[in-house]
């Protein structure tokens, strides 16, 4: 996985030039981080995960209804935050927990489960 084609999907839906494409890419970076920080790789509260996973579906809403693929300024240091989080994943995981939480990640987008993050609290 390469850690600046995420930064620039950040970025490129930020500024409101995204496409389906670019949330499909956060959408995997957000979820490996989580699957690696299952694995010990990481700190960040559940909830973080929940509040990028609820804003990628209002973009992804918003995208089919208008075309335009934009993360709000709101949800933006969210991403940013779990973006650092998988800058450290990668550097400090070893590449069979990398190669680990990928193949976790394909079965669970071959599954009809809704995500991969535990049900939120309450």
């Amino acid at each position: 996985m390469c850690s600046l084609k995420f930064h620039a999907c950040l970025t490129i839906v930020r500024v409101g030039f995204g496409n389906a494409e670019h949330l499909v890419e956060l959408a995997s970076v957000m979820y490996i981080a989580y699957l690696l920080q299952h694995k010990g790789y990481g700190t960040q509260p559940v909830e973080r995960f929940h509040e990028a996973e609820d804003a990628m579906e209002c973009v992804n809403r918003r995208g089919l209804e208008t075309g335009t693929w934009r993360l709000d300024d709101a949800a933006y240091p969210r991403f940013a935050e779990l973006l650092t989080l998988h800058d450290r994943q990668l550097a400090d995981a070893p590449a069979h927990v990398i190669i680990t939480a990928e193949d976790e990640l394909m079965r669970f987008i071959g599954s009809t489960t809704p995500s991969p993050l535990p049900p939120p609290p309450g």
